[in-house]
């Protein structure tokens, strides 16, 4: 039924991955409601497997720049900028340099290189390692640039700063702010990149616009079950959506994560 509606509003190559996407984008949309990042960690490699990451990441960007506005609007006010300008410097520079990675290299190789970066983050996270109590600038922007680094390569940069930032032993409600505003900012970086290296076509835009309900209606649940979870409640989330990302991201299962070919 679903597939019939769609298949009657858009063109048949978008219809066929209509569908996964939908999907894919209401789930990411909980967990980018819920904890301020976890979107990419949980569309793109669902997605990438039908799309290719070329097309999947861009279909995110368009669709979180487009219903999260009030989200971000909200967390403008709410985040540590002291915080986020410190993360941002290095992923700013990152950013880039994935991007041209991301074109440059076979996408399977890509995908291999950020569920090991991802799989190393897990582990210290969970090994409970802590940063210094009062960390160098420094050291932001270097996990800014690590960060920056794997949103370029497939739009999953969370990992280093959820670390950072857990680590550091901020208040949840802060760190929250603080994701929602770092990886906003990332975004339109992203997007303005995409754009300008001319890899935004009409089926980007078409696939955009059969996600973005989906996308809102996550974030509006999860952003509503926010106020509910407790501290370590979050932390065991985050490092859930963490957990996540490494084993969805894994190409070895692309059989079962390609349902829109």
């Amino acid at each position: 039924m679903i597939g019939e509606v769609l298949a009657s509003v858009l063109p048949q190559e978008i219809a066929a991955a209509a569908p996964i996407t939908i999907l894919a984008a209401l789930l990411a949309g909980l967990a980018r409601g819920f904890s301020g990042f976890g979107a990419a960690m949980i569309y793109v490699p669902i997605a990438a497997a039908s799309l290719g990451p070329v097309v999947a990441m861009p279909v995110l960007l368009i669709a979180d720049l487009t219903v999260a506005i009030p989200m971000i609007a909200h967390a403008f006010k709410a985040c540590s900028w002291s915080d986020v300008s410190r993360v941002a410097v290095g992923g700013l520079v990152g950013l880039p340099l994935g991007n041209q990675i991301l074109t440059a290299l076979d996408p399977i190789t890509v995908r291999w290189a950020v569920t090991v970066l991802i799989f190393i983050s897990l582990w210290l996270m969970l090994s409970n390692w802590q940063l210094p109590a009062r960390p160098k600038p420094a050291i932001a922007a270097g996990v800014g640039l690590v960060s920056g680094l794997m949103s370029g390569l497939a739009q999953i940069g969370g990992p280093p700063v959820v670390m950072y930032w857990l680590s550091a032993g901020l208040e949840t409600a802060r760190m929250r702010a603080n994701l929602i505003v770092y990886f906003a900012i990332l975004m339109w970086f992203s997007l303005a990149l995409f754009a300008i290296r001319g890899l935004l076509p009409s089926k980007v835009l078409w696939l955009a616009a059969a996600a973005a309900p989906g996308y809102a209606l996550g974030i509006f649940l999860g952003s509503a079950s926010f106020g509910m979870a407790s501290p370590a409640t979050f932390k065991r989330i985050a490092i859930g959506l963490v957990a996540a990302a490494t084993i969805l991201g894994m190409p070895a299962l692309d059989p079962v994560l390609r349902l829109g070919r």
